[in-house]
């Protein structure tokens, strides 16, 4: 069915960006955190 298979093709898009979203914010909270441990270069 071509209505069912958009709507997974869409479901799939949605939950791959969620993914990709997650992981961005995973990877910018561990930077913060390297970068907050990390002592001042000024």
């Amino acid at each position: 069915g071509g209505v069912q298979e958009s709507l997974v093709g869409s479901s799939l898009r949605v939950a791959l960006s969620c993914w990709c979203v997650g992981v961005k914010v995973q990877e910018m909270a561990a930077g913060a955190h390297t970068q907050a441990r990390a002592p001042p270069t000024s």
